[in-house]
């Protein structure tokens, strides 16, 4: 772990472009690569100036910076600075990753069920027969990109298994307004000017229009099953003064913003790591094909699949999709032995602990046993941040969780899966989030022997 200076009142060190290979790169994405680097060469605290500005950012990185952020991060961090920009851009007042304090937890509160992992798990059977629908739409002769077909994939059953609504012919203009919001309000790899295009604003009015569309069908409905919309709907009409109508439209696409690129470039990634590790591609195949065999499959059958649990693990902790966090500091602190001051722009580089090798032994190879027993090496406190850290870390983890579970084992058993070209190497790419590059294509086919019930 890395030394404390003495509190000192200067300023964190400017970093300087740390020394970085191509290899590192193309495995960690440049934003984590760039990120750890200035860790090991400057320390737990350092500044860096924005690309393409003179703005000069604050980052906290390594175990300590993931403890203080789980611990005091609700304390003296804000996101409703840094996010304004993204909800002018979704065309709302607030959402619930923009708030702070008491606000904060009671929408988080009023949504909790409807991110909660009960929501698939009641629902096993048409989840599996609905992904393996969708799968075999994507069968074809010729190669495809993973993350194109994954993505399609993760928006109907978001929309489907989640809200009770298909996206249909929404999903590319929904996936691309979610993109673009990110990549110009919050990335900053795209000019503001994209929000005005043409493009994006016919891609913002269709969002808006599927989401007034579900929340019609849910009004006008008496369904058996209560999801997010219904909980939304109650929020407005008991406490409206926590959605107004435009924030509702919002908070209704709410899964999507939050699941739709994390699950599909998860799971692409999770399939490029199986691809690349046969021995351990054939020990999951061999334990979610006794699954389905044993008859239906069940909530309690897929949490059982404790191989594939661990592929799901190494993969979030070594391919992570939110590598670092961002807010501004409210209340002044002083970490590392340096003072940081009210409005001081912050970002928490959580995912630099996933490549510690006091934490991780051997921290860039791929070994699903740091998950068994007796080494656990993710339940260290601080270690492993896959879902974030603090007040804002994920509300829907666990459904991810049996989203991702219930997804691979469903894949796995019912096709194959051929990595073309054979010998690809990884190459992350932001997109807006880190991702497999479109290289990454697979061949899809069905599994043999045949059919097994679902």
């Amino acid at each position: 772990m890395t030394t404390m200076p003495m509190p000192t009142l200067t300023r964190p060190p400017l970093a300087r472009m740390p020394r970085i290979s191509y290899q590192q790169v193309n495995r960690l994405g440049g934003i984590l690569a760039f990120l750890l680097g200035c860790y090991r060469q400057e320390g737990p605290i350092f500044r860096f100036r924005m690309p393409g500005s003179s703005e000069v950012v604050t980052v906290m990185a390594g175990l300590e910076a993931n403890l203080f952020m789980n611990r005091q991060g609700g304390h003296h961090l804000s996101a409703s600075a840094f996010r304004l920009e993204q909800n002018r851009a979704y065309g709302a007042s607030k959402t619930l990753v923009s708030l702070d304090g008491v606000e904060h937890q009671e929408l988080r509160r009023r949504q909790q069920f409807g991110y909660s992992r009960q929501i698939l798990e009641r629902q096993v059977g048409r989840a599996i027969a609905l992904t393996v629908e969708a799968a075999q739409q994507f069968r074809s002769d010729e190669p495809l990109p993973a993350h194109d077909f994954l993505t399609k994939l993760v928006a109907e059953q978001i929309g489907s298994l989640f809200l009770d609504y298909s996206p249909g012919e929404h999903t590319d203009d929904l996936a691309y307004f979610l993109r673009t919001v990110v990549q110009t309000t919050l990335m900053r790899t795209e000019p503001m000017s994209q929000l005005e295009s043409e493009r994006f604003l016919v891609a913002r009015q269709r969002s808006w229009d599927l989401a007034e569309a579900m929340l019609a069908a849910r009004r006008e409905s008496t369904p058996a099953d209560r999801n997010l919309l219904d909980d939304l709907l109650a929020t407005q009409a008991e406490a409206s003064e926590l959605l107004a109508p435009a924030d509702l439209r919002i908070a209704a696409l709410g899964p999507y913003i939050a699941g739709l690129d994390a699950i599909a470039n998860s799971c692409s990634f999770i399939l490029y790591a199986l691809l690349a590790h046969t021995a351990i591609l054939a020990q999951v195949q061999r334990e979610v094909d006794a699954l389905f065999a044993a008859g239906p499959v069940t909530a309690q059958g897929l949490r059982g699949l404790k191989t594939l649990q661990k592929v799901i693990m190494e993969s979030l902790r070594l391919y992570p999709i939110a590598p670092a966090l961002q807010g501004t500091v409210t209340t002044p602190f002083t970490f590392a032995g340096y003072e940081i001051p009210a409005g001081e722009p912050i970002i928490v580089a959580a995912a630099v602990t996933h490549f510690l090798p006091e934490l991780y032994p051997d921290p860039e190879t791929f070994d699903i046993e740091r998950y068994s027993p007796g080494r656990q090496e993710h339940r260290q406190p601080g270690a492993f941040a896959a879902y974030g850290l603090g007040p804002h870390s994920c509300l829907g983890g666990s459904l991810a969780d049996a989203q991702m579970m219930l997804t691979l084992a469903t894949l796995l058993h019912h096709f194959d899966f051929a990595m073309e070209p054979a010998g690809y190497q990884l190459r992350v790419i932001a997109n807006p989030l880190p991702c497999p590059s479109r290289e990454f294509t697979v061949r899809i086919t069905p599994r043999h022997p045949a059919k097994s019930t679902v």
